[in-house]
Order: structure tokens, then sequence, then C-alpha cells
């Protein structure tokens, strides 16, 4: 159970790294349309802020052991 938690906390931090850029992207070049709700934007953000927080705490704790 500790190594599926471990691969599935990196894949977290893969896929809110993708959101990241994809919200950074849209903040560059609006007209392409990724995010078209300024709500959908912050939540997007919230979001990966939060996940990214929960998968390093994840590893550095199977880390210890």
């Amino acid at each position: 159970m500790r190594k599926f938690r471990s691969i599935l906390s990196h894949i977290c931090l893969i896929f809110s790294g993708v959101f990241i850029t994809l919200v950074i992207l849209n903040l560059y070049n609006p007209t392409m349309g990724f995010l078209t709700s300024t709500v959908s934007v912050v939540y997007i953000i919230l979001y990966c802020l939060t996940v990214i927080a929960l998968s390093v705490a994840t590893v550095a704790d199977n880390r210890r052991y």
C-alpha cells in the first residue's frame, strides 16, 4: 500500500505541474481559450497547490521508512 501511495503522489505532482503550465499558458495567450472562466483558474490553482503540498508530505513521509 505504501508503494501505491508513493507512486500516486508522484503522478499527482506531475499532473499538477501540467495544470499549472496550462494556467500560465492561458495567462500569456488567452485567445487559445484553455481556461475560459476566472473562477475555474482560481480553483485549478488552489487544487494544484494543495495536491503539491500533500504529495510532498507523502513522499517525505515515505522516505523516512
